[in-house]
């Protein structure tokens, strides 16, 4: 797995761990419970594959959190609720398909909202607008607009 996936899996969750404790605790029925025993169905991966029966699954998990904004990130509103399983999910999944760039695209989007939620703090917020990213001497440089 690649050095930058490994980071972001590890930003993950420390930001889903610095989840403000205002934030109100996810109840026993929220979509993002899926997450605590992720799986696939198996019929719709052999359909459509691995990759995009996952994006389903992520999709439904994540519902409660839509929609994204322009750049992916979705509004994070609870804590807890199975959410503190998604770094898992997206590591157990991005080592069986590591050139998947949709799940490498929830990864980064995942992150951006996590940082949003627990480095911004407040729930009624937009999400940040932008993230983008610059290279300079090989470097890789996040750049947040607020």
């Amino acid at each position: 797995m690649e050095r930058l996936i490994r980071d972001n899996i590890s930003n993950l969750r420390v930001y889903l761990k610095g989840l403000p404790d205002t934030m109100p605790i996810a109840k026993g029925d929220a979509a993002t419970s899926a997450l605590l025993f992720f799986s696939i169905d198996d019929e719709w991966a052999k359909e459509e594959g691995e990759e995009a029966t996952v994006n389903r699954a992520l999709e439904c998990a994540l519902f409660d959190f839509g929609p994204r904004n322009d750049q992916g990130i979705f509004k994070i509103t609870t804590r807890g609720g199975g959410l503190d399983k998604l770094p898992d999910v997206l590591e157990f999944w991005l080592e069986k398909l590591p050139n998947s760039l949709l799940l490498q695209n929830w990864l980064q989007n995942a992150v951006d909202s996590a940082f949003d939620a627990a480095c911004l703090g407040d729930v009624d917020k937009e999400p940040v607008s932008e993230v983008s990213v610059h290279f300079t001497n090989g470097a890789e440089i996040y750049v947040l607009a607020l």
